[in-house]
């Protein structure tokens, strides 16, 4: 796998309909497989080191908060 680049952050309020990506990644590598695999890795890597919470709405109505104990 091709080491990883810069990565650059920023933080955003996102409303009720996300009409902005909350995640943006680009790669260049000589094999498109390679490049799908840099992405993965940053992904993983970001779900481990970033607080990522969210509320999640259900069909029955009732919501659930997940990640507020990260």
């Amino acid at each position: 796998m091709s080491t990883p680049g810069p990565v650059q952050a920023r933080t955003a309020v996102v409303g009720a309909f996300v009409t902005d990506a909350p995640l943006d990644h680009a790669r260049a590598a000589a094999h498109r497989r390679l490049a799908f695999a840099a992405c993965d890795a940053l992904v993983d890597r970001i779900k481990t080191e970033v607080p990522i919470w969210k509320e999640q709405s259900f069909a029955d109505g009732s919501t659930d908060w997940v990640g507020l104990d990260a």
